[in-house]
């Protein structure tokens, strides 16, 4: 069995300026890092006892200070060392990177969240986020060697003893598309779905399984307390 955490970065002081990122970055702000180090306390409640066999993040800095202040207030030991995954990395947003939102042309917002395929000016659209998902499906979320076993041939108690456990630190737009990817659900799913600061889902898939299912999804309970 494959389980899989899938964690957005904290707020940005971009996210709450209404501001669009995609390649750029700016830092956490104030309530960011808070919502991190919640999210991390409710994480050590969450996987006690459980391990965790790997840990990917994005390169972009707002994902790589979130994880840092996570994995800090998770404060286990036994933490796989952090793995930068470049697939991970949001969505190229091109000449709209530093806009307010809101003073994008109003035809193009409409269509950015209602046609997967609507590009971004000079950037991506989030049919191609989904291909990136899907190489990931293909590279770093796939068991070697057990994609082919039946299901049923496996007892429930020797899966659950090899379980591997996957935490992702990412992006909004492209945990959305990943987690279409993972599903198999048609990429306007995608739009379908919302992701918010530190919200965190986990998806998962029996050995023998083609696609993951949703267990949880955009959990935010740990940020009431920010």
């Amino acid at each position: 069995m494959l389980d899989v955490y899938l964690i957005r970065h904290g707020e940005t002081i971009y996210n709450s300026q209404h501001r669009i990122q995609g390649t750029l970055d700016s830092a956490l702000s104030e309530k960011g890092k808070r919502q991190c180090e919640s999210l991390g306390r409710s994480l050590q409640r969450r996987l006690q006892g459980l391990e965790i066999h790997d840990w990917y993040v994005s390169p972009q800095g707002r994902a790589r200070q979130s994880s840092a202040i996570i994995r800090q207030f998770l404060g286990r030991s036994d933490l796989p060392e952090e793995t930068v995954e470049n697939d991970l990395r949001e969505i190229d947003c091109g000449e709209a990177e530093g806009m307010i939102r809101f003073d994008l042309d109003a035809e193009l917002l409409e269509n950015l969240h209602r046609d997967p395929y609507q590009r971004y000016p000079g950037g991506q659209s989030v049919a191609d986020l989904i291909e990136r998902g899907k190489s990931l499906r293909d590279t770093i979320l796939r068991v070697p060697g057990k994609e082919e076993i039946p299901r049923d041939s496996i007892p429930v108690s020797l899966e659950r003893q090899q379980t591997r456990r996957v935490v992702i630190v990412s992006h909004g737009n492209f945990i959305r598309a990943l987690a279409t990817a993972l599903t198999g659900m048609p990429p306007e799913f995608s739009l379908r779905i919302s992701k918010g600061n530190t919200g965190l889902s986990h998806l998962a898939r029996r050995t023998g399984e083609k696609d993951f299912k949703i267990y949880l999804w955009n959990d935010l309970s740990h940020a009431a307390e920010v």
